[in-house]
């Protein structure tokens, strides 16, 4: 399954919801018809979901699903994704991947040196950011082509050019 947006938090009284996309276009949950939600392990609720509107506002979309009726039925979906089948999934130019393809890849220096495997996605006005962890250390790799020598999603695998500093990026301790 491929998650489209994250429900962040109810939007008035009748069940619609303000999400925070996972995909670079907005149109793509309206395109997608039904939605199922679930959780980021890939676990979803069982149950489809139609989409009956959808508003963009910047980054943040407010999105009505039939079905999904009243606050507390909203609010019980808080943190849960609008998950679609893979087969669903718009092709991709090259260079350009899914985050849930590359979450869970192993990152390794360009001699081989284990890095940490990507635990998250953060997207940021000049390229998306890979938080990866190794151990009990967690750093930030920028999506620069200056960096990433190689990305195989089907190998799991990021290869980067280190330089001085580089694992010292990263969220203050």
């Amino acid at each position: 399954m491929i998650a489209l947006a994250k429900i962040l938090k109810p939007h008035g009284l009748h069940g619609a919801v303000v999400v925070e996309l996972l995909t670079s276009r907005p149109e793509r949950i309206q395109e997608a018809g039904t939605v199922r939600l679930g959780w980021h392990d890939g676990e979803d609720s069982g149950k489809e979901f139609r989409v009956r509107r959808v508003t963009a506002i910047g980054r943040r979309v407010i999105v009505e699903l039939e079905g999904l009726a009243g606050i507390d039925a909203a609010e019980a979906a808080r943190g849960m994704l609008f998950l679609i089948p893979d087969a669903a999934a718009a092709c991709l130019p090259p260079g350009e991947y899914y985050q849930h393809d590359i979450v869970g890849c192993a990152v390794t220096g360009e001699t081989g040196t284990d890095l940490g495997t990507v635990t998250d996605v953060l997207e940021m006005p000049a390229q998306d950011v890979y938080v990866v962890a190794q151990g009990d250390r967690t750093w930030w790799l920028p999506a620069a082509k200056a960096l990433i020598q190689s990305i195989d999603v089907a190998a799991k695998r990021i290869t980067v050019r280190t330089m001085d500093g580089l694992l010292d990026t990263g969220p203050s301790r």
